[in-house]
């Protein structure tokens, strides 16, 4: 007998980023979108780590630039000892630059802060194929 298969959970995200409006906005966006579950927002390095550990989210967004220990460092540590979370690498500079810190950095993607944040979601649907 064939089971049905289960419908996908939801992708349970962070994001670390120490701009109040991006993390308001980001709020927002994330609510009327169904498939994202925001487990939480964290505004440095470290403290995310230690969320991390305990709650071993899908996805982390993740600012280049913060406080104590920058974006790229943190994504660093967190592809070494969690290779299976996505990692989207946050910035508010051009692609290129985006581009390069997210590849140093191990990061399955980028997004530029200033851009539509419906395009962030669709960087996410492809990470998770959904």
């Amino acid at each position: 007998m064939q089971m049905n298969r289960m419908k996908k959970d939801k992708i349970r995200t962070l994001v670390v980023d120490d701009s109040l409006f991006f993390q308001d906005a980001i709020k927002f966006f994330f609510e009327s979108h169904p498939e994202i579950k925001l487990l939480g927002v964290m505004e440095t390095g470290e403290e995310a780590l230690e969320f991390i550990e305990k709650e071993k989210p899908d996805l982390i967004i993740l600012d280049v630039r913060m406080s104590g220990m920058d974006g790229p460092q943190t994504a660093r540590l967190i592809r070494k000892k969690y290779p299976r979370i996505k990692i989207i690498i946050c910035t508010i500079w051009s692609e290129n630059e985006a581009a390069t810190y997210a590849a140093e950095a191990g990061a399955d993607d980028y997004f530029v802060k200033g851009e539509p944040l419906p395009y962030l979601l669709k960087k996410i649907r492809a990470l998770f194929s959904c």
